[in-house]
């Protein structure tokens, strides 16, 4: 079968069954972004707003990228758009051949939300007769459980892969692609909260110590969590949250370089890493770009502070890894390198950047996160694990270099 020979009357009626079936508006849009068919359009609440007919708009930004990840997942595609509704993408394939995508919405799911209505009326600027009618629509709609909608993506692909009967094409991109879909369910998490989800720093600031720190699966971890953040707080629009990535990794870039990583190392991965950022189009290959350009950090700044570090110095650093749990104190470790205590005092200072005192306590405090958030030890425990004789003092200095305390911190994992 050639492109050309698409049965459009059968996918209309398939679209058409669809449609009927579960009284939601269904269309067929063809590569080129064109809607061919449009069942049940006069139930589509958008369709007469300015930002729906905008080519240029965040809604249709949006389509176009749920049609891209569509294709790329070879399944149903739940994502929601940025007025709130959930949605579901599915692409038409023959032979790995793109004839369309069917687009099923919007959904609303569970009860209607004020804060729902409010987004959707701040969104769109439209005369009041237009706008009344979109919100006389959305009050009508009907509202879905998670898994009718689980269901209806799984109806949508039995029907579409029917059609040309292509099941094992659509398999071979699910299994290549199978995490994708996983966006759907964090969306329905983010829709069934009682209060819309705000962006919050905690991740952004833990990717950047963990980053300083040298503690690589810390950051790429955390910068994990920041990336699925993102996805809720864009809609899972792909596109918009890799701009967001971006301005983070320039924050990242520039505290590294003021750390003392040389300039053309971070000119380097400008050039590699951003250049493959365009050709990124799955959470997993953002997730797997994030984690390398973390290490690269990570691993460089490790490197450069290996340098820096005279023969003393280093040996004290090691010295302190291995005895932080225990008292350890400036004027021990000079006895033992058989230097005086002012010299290496001053020395330390000077190459590491803090004082002795405050290098060990950091030290304690990031080995105390490790435990906080990888094992099931008390709080005391940890603190005299980590060279704390008491639990207050160890609360206190956790709570003056990490801004909250080791309970809260344990909450966040």
């Amino acid at each position: 079968m050639k492109k050309t020979d698409l049965p459009l009357p059968s996918v209309q009626q398939h679209i058409d069954a669809l449609s009927l079936s579960t009284g939601l508006p269904i269309r067929f849009v063809s590569t080129d972004h064109m809607v061919t068919h449009f069942s049940l359009q006069e139930r589509h609440l958008c369709t007469p707003l300015t930002l729906y007919n905008s080519p240029e708009s965040s809604c249709s930004q949006c389509f176009q990228t749920a049609q891209r990840v569509a294709k790329k997942m070879g399944e149903a595609y739940i994502f929601t758009c940025p007025s709130g509704f959930i949605h579901i993408a599915m692409s038409l394939l023959q032979d790995l051949d793109d004839y369309g995508t069917i687009l099923i919405g919007p959904i609303q799911i569970k009860s209607l939300e004020q804060h729902t209505l409010e987004e959707f009326i701040r969104l769109h600027h439209e005369p009041s007769n237009n706008l009344a009618d979109a919100l006389s629509k959305i009050q009508r709609m009907r509202s879905f459980t998670s898994n009718e909608i689980h269901a209806l993506a799984t109806l949508t692909y039995i029907t579409v892969t029917r059609l040309f009967d292509q099941e094992i094409i659509y398999k071979k991109l699910r299994e290549e692609k199978k995490s994708q879909a996983r966006i759907g369910e964090s969306l329905y998490d983010y829709k069934t909260s009682h209060s819309p989800v705000q962006f919050s720093n905690d991740n952004k600031t833990d990717v950047l110590e963990f980053v300083l720190q040298c503690e690589k699966e810390n950051a790429k971890e955390s910068m994990k969590k920041l990336i699925n953040e993102l996805l809720l707080l864009e809609s899972g629009n792909l596109d918009l949250v890799k701009v967001r990535v971006l301005e983070f990794y320039s924050l990242i870039a520039r505290t590294a370089v003021e750390k003392g990583l040389e300039l053309d190392s971070v000119f380097d991965l400008n050039f590699k890493f951003i250049s493959s950022l365009s050709n990124i189009f799955t959470v997993n290959e953002l997730h797997a770009w994030a984690a390398e350009t973390i290490s690269f950090f990570v691993d460089e700044l490790f490197v450069h502070a290996s340098r820096q570090h005279t023969p003393l110095i280093s040996k004290t650093l090691s010295i302190l890894e291995d005895n932080f749990m225990s008292e350890v104190s400036l004027g021990a470790v000079a006895k033992e390198l058989h230097v005086s205590e002012g010299h290496l005092s001053k020395l330390f200072h000077r190459e590491v950047d803090v004082p002795f005192s405050t290098y060990i306590n950091q030290l304690r405090i990031a080995k105390s996160k490790e435990l906080l958030q990888n094992t099931n030890m008390t709080i005391s425990e940890i603190a005299f694990a980590v060279g704390y004789n008491h639990q207050n003092y160890f609360t206190r200095v956790f709570k003056r270099l990490s801004n909250m305390s080791p309970s809260v911190f344990r909450a966040k994992k």
